[in-house]
């Protein structure tokens, strides 16, 4: 059995993105970071939690295909945030998610060819923001 996925502050975690050459990205199936967004955003954005922010941690810790966890991720992430992370791909559903005012939030991220749709679960629900 695989010990969890470090978070990205863990020493591991950094000794290990040091070795990585970034001058190439990776395929989507390499893909293998996951970040959480805090329980003050996403009561700020969403509203309340099934999980708290550490459940939601060590859920995602726990995924197969992930080798770092990320803690406390924006809410809005940005392309720049993304290439800092040393993250290839965002993945949500393609339903729209628009931020008042501004483009789609995951426009940018498509234009960059980092976004991988993914199928939302039947019957969850997304409120306006």
């Amino acid at each position: 059995m695989n010990d969890p996925a470090p978070y990205s502050d863990d020493q591991k975690a950094m000794e290990e993105k040091n070795k990585i050459d970034t001058t190439k990205n990776i395929t989507l199936e390499m893909a293998k970071t996951g970040t959480v967004c805090s329980d003050a955003n996403t009561l700020k954005y969403k509203g309340p939690v099934v999980n708290n922010e550490f459940e939601r941690y060590e859920v995602v810790r726990h995924c197969r295909y992930v080798d770092e966890v990320h803690k406390d991720a924006p809410w809005f992430p940005s392309v720049e945030f993304l290439k800092e992370l040393r993250v290839d791909f965002i993945a949500h559903d393609g339903l729209p998610y628009d931020v008042s005012g501004e483009e789609g939030m995951y426009e940018s991220f498509k234009r960059e060819g980092m976004f991988v749709e993914t199928q939302r679960t039947k019957d969850t629900f997304m409120p306006k923001l």
